[in-house]
C-alpha cells in the first residue's frame, strides 16, 4: 500500500512540490487544460501523454489499472497528474459514480476510508478533479469534510461549473484550500460542431477574464482537435499553462 500524501515538516505541500514549475506575466491571458478519465483506455492514455504539451494537466481514473506505471510515463514527459474522485450524483443511475464514490449517506468515517482508498492509488499527485458529484457537492457539511482532509494533505480540488448548486469554492476559500473550476466541458456533446462552440466559449472567457480551465476526456477526435486548438493558441496569446498554476487559497490566486 502507497503511502498518503501529507504535508512536510517544513511545510511543503503536495500540490505545489508536484506543480509543474510555470512562470508568466499574470496579466497575459491562459487556459489551463484537464484530460479526464485516463487510464481506462491504453491508447487513449499514451496519445495524451505523449502527442499533447506538458502543460496539459493529467487526471486518472480510480477505476484504472497500472497508475503507478501511468504515473511515471506522464512525470517523466513533464505532465502534472491528478485523480478523478468519483462523488455522489443525483442522476444516479444514468450517471454511476461507481463503488468508489464518497456518499452524502454514508457515516463521515465511512467516506474517509474510501477518499483515502483513491488518495493511496497515485503518489506523485497534485490533487483531485471532481468526476460527477451533482448531489455531494452540493451538501455543504459532506463538502467541509471532504476538503478538511484534503487541506490536511496538502492536496488542491478542480471542481466542475456544471455542478452549478457545488459548494466548493466557498469551503474551499473559506477553510483555504488550494481550489480551482473547471469552466468548460468540450465533451459534454461529442458532436463536431459542439465541441468547436465550447472551444470558442473558451476563447470568449478568456478575453474576459484571462483565464480559463477546460476539462474533457480523450477520444481520437477530440485529440486531433485539441492539437489544433492548442497550436491556434498562441497564435491568439494565449498561454497554455498547467492546472496548478489557477489555484486559489482564501480569496488569492496562486
Amino acid at each position: 500500500v502507497l503511502p498518503l500524501p501529507r504535508t512536510a515538516d517544513d511545510g511543503r505541500v503536495s500540490w505545489q512540490e508536484y506543480a509543474r514549475p510555470f512562470e508568466v506575466d499574470p496579466d497575459i491571458p491562459r487556459v489551463g487544460i484537464i484530460i479526464t478519465e485516463l487510464g481506462l483506455s491504453k491508447a487513449g492514455t499514451l496519445a495524451a501523454i505523449r502527442k499533447l504539451p506538458p502543460e496539459v494537466s493529467l487526471s486518472f481514473s480510480p477505476y484504472a489499472e497500472d497508475l503507478d506505471q501511468w504515473m511515471i510515463r506522464s512525470r517523466r514527459a513533464g505532465h502534472e497528474v491528478m485523480l478523478g474522485l468519483p462523488l455522489e450524483s443525483s442522476r444516479f443511475p444514468i450517471e454511476d459514480h461507481g463503488p468508489l464514490a464518497l456518499k452524502v449517506s454514508l457515516p463521515t468515517e465511512e467516506n474517509i476510508i474510501l477518499l483515502e482508498e483513491v488518495l493511496q492509488l497515485l503518489q506523485g499527485s497534485i490533487g483531485v478533479e471532481v468526476f460527477m458529484g451533482s448531489r455531494f457537492t452540493a451538501n455543504a457539511g459532506a463538502v467541509r469534510d471532504l476538503l478538511g482532509m484534503l487541506g490536511a494533505r496538502g492536496l488542491m480540488i478542480i471542481d466542475q461549473k456544471e455542478n452549478p448548486l457545488s459548494k466548493i469554492s466557498d469551503v474551499a476559500t473559506e477553510l483555504s484550500v488550494a481550489h480551482a473550476v473547471s469552466e468548460v466541458r468540450l465533451d459534454s456533446v461529442m458532436a463536431s460542431s459542439a465541441i468547436t462552440a465550447r472551444m470558442k466559449d473558451a476563447e470568449r472567457l478568456v478575453k474576459s477574464s484571462n483565464s480559463v480551465i477546460v476539462t474533457t476526456s480523450m477520444t481520437p477526435a477530440i485529440m486531433e482537435r485539441l492539437q489544433l486548438w492548442i497550436a491556434s493558441l498562441h497564435a491568439m496569446g494565449i498561454v497554455l499553462a498547467p492546472v496548478s498554476s489557477f489555484a486559489s487559497q482564501g480569496g488569492e490566486e496562486h
